[in-house]
């Protein structure tokens, strides 16, 4: 088989110690699809020594061949040192190499004209730009595996670990826990069970020091690291829907989840219509994925435009005179992002130390107070009480509370618990869901209670 791994001889550049390793120098898709995530994910050709643990890529050439696409690419690292004749003599050998493997009938004219890169990086993008990748996702996935791969590596140390998360907070966000979660699943499929521990265990780890931001939009969220749906999922629901409502529902509350190995999955299945001649398919999924890619763009510009916003009107609070002035008369402009990024700030700025950041934090926190006021004075009485409630931790106090409002204690009041029961159950808001619970039960009893106090009292 032409992708065979390889035994050599490796010499650790820490400890000077020699060990063996696998490597592969030919990577033919084709047999071995595993291959293609394994290089895209920076784990082809990683050498772990066996005396003192050190891991690192080790600068091999190989080459990639991808047969449906009718790609061959020769990687030659620069570093490799050779002269341009040896390097041609190496193309030439991988190439032939390549060749054969396959049988006489499928010697096509672009194994002769292999494309050549010095740079792993380059290869890389050129392999996914072929899957209908765009430039930026191929950034952004590039950045989220190589952190993946440094968080790896400082696991076993709680100080460097903690102080790289530090370093990184605003990229571990909800699509890199995607990345590191996606990136665990190839590494058991492909029975690398010590690499995937290793991952699902630092997943676990830097949950614990940082939680992933979900969108700030109120519907559910789609989080396929809990299992509620994966990609493929996903997928199946948007090529079901006849509704434009519904299509873009999908995709809003699966943005998350809509990331690079989505489009390679959309790709890999239109490459199969392709192939057994199911052309209506092919040009299906085409069309679909030009619709996501399109709509996501959308919904991901009028994020940032709300965000902008929301951030240039938390700075115009900061810097006013009478801020409680200034959140009155922009009160309209308090939207769900607004709070969102008042609270991301407060959090991010209340871990730093120093009196200046410290001043900053009470500043923030005393326009979440004249903000939320601001509101509640906008609100039905019945909204307006549960939110006092919210604000009242003793259950007395509470209880109390409800005995002076009584008038507004009924089942237009259970019906707004219920509500934002709902909205918070998806984000994982528990704490604010057990609270909003036992404000219920003593709603619902005080209500249960009032026809017979009623007919005491007549």
């Amino acid at each position: 088989m032409a992708s065979r791994a390889q035994t050599i001889n490796v010499t650790c550049p820490s400890c000077k110690q020699p060990f063996v390793t696998d490597i592969h120098q030919i990577i033919d898709v084709g047999e071995e699809p595993a291959l293609k995530w394994k290089l895209l994910s920076g784990q082809l050709n990683v050498a772990t020594c066996s005396h003192c643990g050190m891991a690192g890529i080790l600068g091999m050439p190989f080459a990639y061949h991808d047969p449906d696409k009718e790609l061959l690419y020769v990687f030659v690292p620069g570093e490799s040192g050779l002269m341009a004749d040896d390097q041609q003599k190496l193309i030439g050998a991988l190439t032939q190499d390549v060749m054969n493997s396959l049988p006489a009938e499928k010697r096509k004219a672009y194994l002769f004209s292999p494309q050549t890169f010095i740079l792993l990086d380059s290869l890389i993008n050129a392999i996914l730009k072929a899957d209908g990748i765009t430039q930026e996702m191929i950034e952004a996935q590039q950045k989220r595996s190589k952190l993946v791969n440094e968080l790896l590596q400082a696991k076993d140390d709680d100080e460097k670990l903690k102080e790289l998360v530090e370093s990184h907070s605003h990229e571990i966000d909800y699509e890199f826990f995607q990345t590191l979660t996606a990136m665990a699943g190839a590494a058991a499929e492909e029975e690398n069970q010590e690499l995937a521990t290793a991952l699902i265990g630092l997943r676990a780890r830097l949950l614990k020091l940082q939680s992933p931001a979900a969108p700030p939009d109120a519907q559910p969220q789609i989080d396929p690291v809990d299992g509620t749906m994966t990609r493929e999922e996903l997928l199946q629901q948007l090529r079901d829907t006849e509704d434009d409502g519904q299509f873009e529902y999908l995709v809003a509350v699966g943005r998350p989840i809509i990331d690079y190995a989505f489009y390679v999955h959309i790709a890999n299945l239109i490459e199969a219509a392709e192939k057994e001649s199911r052309q209506d398919e092919a040009k299906s999924l085409t069309a679909l994925r030009d619709r996501v890619l399109d709509l996501t763009a959308r919904l991901d510009k009028e994020v940032q435009e709300s965000l902008n916003e929301a951030n240039e009107l938390l700075v115009q609070f900061v810097q006013a005179d009478d801020p409680a002035a200034a959140i009155r008369e922009q009160i309209d402009r308090l939207s769900d992002m607004f709070f969102y990024v008042l609270t991301a700030n407060i959090e991010h700025l209340s871990k730093e130390e120093g009196e200046e950041k410290a001043n900053m934090v009470a500043r923030l926190q005393e326009i979440a107070r004249l903000a939320g006021d601001a509101l509640e004075e906008r609100m039905p009485a019945p909204l307006k009480l549960v939110n006092r409630l919210l604000r009242t931790e003793q259950a007395d106090a509470q209880a109390e509370l409800l005995d002076r409002e009584a008038s507004h204690v009924n089942q237009e009041m259970i019906d707004i618990i219920d509500a934002l029961i709902a909205q918070f159950e998806p984000a994982d808001r528990t704490p604010m869901v057990e609270q909003l619970t036992a404000i219920r039960e003593m709603v619902v009893a005080r209500i249960s209670d009032a026809p017979a106090n009623a007919d005491e009292q007549g």
